[in-house]
């Protein structure tokens, strides 16, 4: 927010207070961290659980703490119900923002913040 500011000569809680007034910025693309578990490991997981495998028997075989298996089974139902699409499911769930975003439905908050945005940056060259 400061580059835009000093593009076009304001104070910095001149452009927050704009952006804040029009729905705020528009998020990144959500990703998945890098630490967390992908859908192969937790099918592994539950290949390691059904076969009667340890949690660290698991954990070596996926390179991962027996912490982070243990808690992945604990969470979804435990080893006898673990089930790996369900807990990818309730990963994502939980995963979640509490709110929605401000400009993800208002499509005029979103046009008049996308206008702005042009014509600031049309402005710099």
């Amino acid at each position: 927010m400061s580059s835009i500011a000093y593009d076009i000569a304001k104070p910095p809680a001149t452009v927050f207070s704009y952006l804040l007034y029009h729905g705020g910025i528009m998020p990144r693309t959500r990703t998945r961290r890098a630490e967390c578990l992908s859908i192969e490991e937790r099918e592994s997981i539950s290949r390691g659980l059904a076969n009667g495998a340890s949690y660290r028997a698991i954990g070596r075989e996926l390179n991962r703490p027996a912490s982070t298996i243990s808690r992945e089974a604990r969470l979804n139902g435990g080893p006898a119900k673990y089930r790996p699409y369900d807990s990818e499911k309730q990963f994502f769930k939980r995963d979640q923002r509490p709110k929605p975003y401000l400009l993800s439905g208002e499509s005029e908050l979103r046009n008049i913040a996308t206008r702005w945005f042009k014509l600031a940056a049309s402005s710099e060259y």
